[in-house]
């Protein structure tokens, strides 16, 4: 969705919600006082967080942009940008299997893969002076199995403690999570 269709979905929810919420407090007798009230537990935080998420995922757009134009122009010290992914357990499945991935500059992915991604593009230098954050399959194979299970779910969680196919495979070329059986069949 384009960044004018997510600013158009905001106002047409809050609209709906905000309108609901007004008739339903005239048809039970309540006040301006207590409509603006649930205003204030039910729509601004909604409108909040759709608007944080919104601001995130623009950004992550313009910083991927900004990045492969910054990288193009020294192409010489530069041996790709890597996808680098939050390491917790909200990170996505596509954002978890492209972790790590070097690309070259306008070639690959970029984020954001999804509303509200957090995944940012690093440069990587050919001098080999960069920082290199393990990706997050290397850090969730480090994390307790009960974290796994809960990040990936426990069938999930099997097929990957195994050791048999590695994280990027868990999602398809346009970063669909696989399901169980589509995994076992690997």
């Amino acid at each position: 969705m384009t960044v004018d269709g997510h600013l158009a979905a905001l106002q047409s929810s809050d609209t709906t919600r905000t309108a609901r919420l007004v008739r339903s407090a005239v048809t039970a007798g309540q006040g301006v006082g207590q409509v603006i009230g649930g205003l204030r537990q039910t729509v601004f935080p909604r409108t909040a967080k759709y608007v944080l998420g919104t601001a995130r995922t623009i950004y992550a757009h313009a910083q991927a942009t900004v990045l492969d134009n910054v990288a193009s122009a020294d192409l010489d010290d530069l041996r790709g940008l890597r996808w680098t992914s939050v390491l917790d357990g909200k990170t996505s499945a596509i954002c978890r299997a492209r972790s790590g991935e070097v690309y070259q500059p306008f070639e690959g992915p970029r984020p954001p893969a999804h509303f509200n991604c957090r995944s940012v593009m690093v440069p990587v230098f050919v001098s080999g002076d960069d920082v290199v954050e393990p990706s997050y399959e290397q850090w969730l194979r480090r994390q307790p199995r009960g974290f796994v299970e809960e990040v990936m779910g426990k069938r999930k969680a099997d097929i990957f403690l195994s050791g048999d196919i590695s994280l990027d495979r868990f999602v398809d070329t346009n970063g669909r999570e696989l399901r169980i059986d589509e995994l076992l069949s690997l």
